[in-house]
């Protein structure tokens, strides 16, 4: 919600569009309102039109592939502009290993007896669940509770006892403790950047001596944006100013 924040502050009306139904901190302000749940290209056009959106503020999960490219159709199908914030990615630690995509990581983590720590969400659960039941490994997953990630996780056939229901962002400390927990030899995460808590995570590895398995991100948007400060100042060159402009970010 720092975007939100930042746009609030500049004097911008917001309409911020959440995917999930998990309630993420939102700052309660007359020109800020919230929806939920997820939308296809006909429905974001829709709500576009309907609420004389102006500029759309793509700030939605670096992983989120699928989504950006909908945005993106649906913001030049309106004739409005998308800005697209890039989460800072930071340097990982040399004692990270990367991995191309969660294919590869499966293939790598999933050895026979292995104990793997899971921490890529929910939509991956099946992949990982698959081959560590053909390989004779053993999955724990950590995942934000959800009707979606219960259905996916259920899907999975994940035994309970294996699943931690949880929400960050997590310290150190908290995912020390979840593969203390489970007794993994390795974690497998997702380089969703600082916002993500993905050194936390790498160090959290360190201090347990569990190997840490990062996937990398997507390419970054080379027209995107990396700042709260430089999406206002595109804002401002595109006389979106404060007072005239609706935007609707994609959290």
């Amino acid at each position: 919600m720092r975007i939100a924040r930042a746009l609030l502050a500049a004097g911008h009306a917001v309409l911020v569009s959440q995917a999930t139904e998990i309630a993420l901190p939102c700052p309660v302000h007359p020109s800020l309102r919230l929806r939920r749940g997820r939308m296809d290209k006909t429905e974001f056009v829709k709500l576009i039109r309907s609420e004389s959106i102006e500029a759309l503020i793509d700030a939605s999960h670096p992983f989120a592939v699928e989504l950006h490219a909908t945005l993106a159709q649906a913001s030049h199908e309106c004739g409005i502009p998308r800005l697209r914030y890039e989460r800072p990615a930071p340097e990982l630690p040399s004692d990270a290993q990367e991995v191309p995509d969660h294919e590869e990581a499966a293939r790598r983590a999933l050895v026979p007896g292995a104990v793997v720590a899971l921490t890529t969400g929910s939509r991956t659960l099946e992949l990982y669940s698959r081959l560590a039941t053909e390989r004779g490994a053993t999955l724990w997953a950590r995942i934000a509770d959800s009707q979606e990630s219960r259905t996916c996780a259920a899907r999975a056939g994940i035994p309970p006892e294996r699943l931690l229901w949880a929400r960050g962002p997590f310290s150190v400390e908290d995912t020390c403790t979840f593969l203390r927990q489970s007794g993994a030899s390795v974690l497998v995460a997702k380089d969703s950047g600082h916002e993500g808590g993905i050194l936390e995570r790498i160090e959290a590895c360190r201090r347990t001596g569990v190997k840490a398995m990062v996937v990398s991100r997507p390419p970054l948007d080379p027209n995107g944006f990396s700042s709260a400060q430089a999406i206002l100042a595109a804002l401002e060159r595109m006389s979106l100013r404060s007072g005239n402009a609706k935007g609707q970010i994609r959290a």
